[in-house]
């Protein structure tokens, strides 16, 4: 036995010098957006802004974190932000940070409430669970050992595409079918790649998808306080006031008035519902100052969007004039508030004085042709009209929505 035990030791020995040269001279490689997030770290940045796509997306555009840079050229702003990152990843990173040295002023993070549905909490190529274990034991340890860990399948994710596709989709707590239903019926193309990795986004609305189902998926789960990503969320504001460490959130726009106009009330009661058990949850753990939440859910009109979540650049310039204002209120002059989306729903017509008698392709730019033309409507009226909602006060003032709405007429046209 002892002979046995000497051998073994001798052998687990070689093999770890032997692993050492090799990791010597081809050390593992480490995901960029860890490298990244180290950088950032070793730049001693003043303010880390996390995210996922919607800092980005659509790509091309300047990024939210760029303009916030801007904004606030007094401090230094590191972006981290990766396709479909979520609550959970962003949590993995806070550990990390936790066991540097130097520690940032601010952390932001948005929170998309796309990222708590199925269809993006349970897709396997978002669990990130290679980086979440490269975060967790660090980047030396990793160079050292990423290549075994990956040959015995250690970042292998706990969910496979089977377990994903037969996951319940429910609309306001009553199930309405599994991903399988829903997956390859709402026009999604995996058309944008990061780091290798394929995303599903829409480039552009397509001009007839099921919306109604698009955005039953996306956005009309009930989400429970146990969910995974809640309980991440809690751990982050945990270890961020334990350390001292100040922490801003914010929940991203979403494009209301599609959900006003494909799926009416209930909508708008179920996204409230879903953000008020987020806000319970984080009002349970008893905020310090050093953590703020800031809810822009309904903040912008539908040709801020790029399709349901993502913003064009006026959008992200809205964002990061909103959050410069509450890190830094002496830095700049608050800006007008952009016109809220209106409570009904939204009727897409065709404007009255238009050549052409087919309403727009995209619904989109029908919604902004008939508030346009409502607007236009009532200021001609030579008789008492009823007053427009506050929210939709004089819309065409805006020179966002006057460029909108040309742009409209001009599709609407043929």
């Amino acid at each position: 036995m002892r002979r046995f035990l000497l051998k073994f030791l001798i052998l687990l020995a070689l093999l770890l010098v032997g692993q050492s040269v090799v990791a010597y001279i081809y050390p593992a490689s480490v995901p960029e957006a860890i490298v990244h997030f180290q950088t950032l770290l070793d730049e001693q940045v003043d303010v880390i802004y996390m995210g996922d796509s919607t800092l980005w997306h659509p790509t091309g555009s300047q990024t939210t974190a760029a303009m916030l840079q801007e904004l606030l050229p007094n401090q230094t702003i590191g972006e981290l932000s990766h396709a479909a990152y979520g609550m959970d990843i962003y949590a993995s990173y806070i550990t990390y940070l936790l066991r540097q040295e130097y520690r940032p002023k601010l952390i932001i993070i948005p929170i998309n409430m796309r990222s708590f549905s199925p269809e993006w909490e349970r897709r396997p190529g978002y669990q990130f669970t290679m980086e979440k274990r490269i975060l967790n034991m660090g980047i030396p340890l990793t160079r050292f050992l990423g290549r075994p860990l990956r040959l015995f399948g250690s970042y292998q994710t706990d969910i496979t595409q089977d377990e994903f596709l037969r996951s319940e989709i429910n609309n306001s707590g009553t199930p309405v079918g599994q991903v399988a239903d829903f997956e390859d019926s709402v026009g999604l193309t995996a058309s944008a790649t990061q780091n290798t990795e394929q995303f599903v986004y829409y480039q552009e609305l397509a001009a007839d998808p099921d919306y109604p189902r698009l955005l039953t998926y996306y956005f009309m789960n009930a989400l429970q306080p146990d969910h995974r990503k809640v309980r991440a969320m809690v751990e982050i504001v945990r270890a961020l006031q334990t350390a001292g460490v100040d922490v801003l959130f914010y929940f991203t726009p979403v494009n209301v008035e599609l959900g006003d106009l494909y799926i009416g009330e209930d909508f708008r009661r179920q996204f409230t519902a879903n953000v008020d058990v987020i806000k319970a949850q984080i009002a349970a753990e008893g905020l310090t100052e050093g953590t703020q939440m800031l809810d822009f859910s309904y903040d912008l009109a539908a040709y801020f969007f790029s399709d349901t979540e993502h913003l064009r650049q006026p959008g992200k310039l809205y964002i990061a004039e909103q959050l410069a204002t509450h890190i830094d209120p002496a830095a700049m002059v608050p800006v007008a508030t952009p016109q809220a989306t209106p409570v009904t729903p939204v009727v897409a017509t065709t404007p009255a004085d238009t050549t052409s008698n087919t309403a727009p392709a995209n619904p989109l730019l029908a919604t902004t042709v008939a508030r346009a033309t409502q607007a236009a409507d009532s200021a001609a009226a030579t008789t008492p009209v009823a007053p427009a909602p506050p929210s939709e006060a004089t819309p065409i003032a805006n020179p966002l929505l006057a460029t909108a709405v040309m742009r409209a007429t001009e599709a609407a046209q043929p």
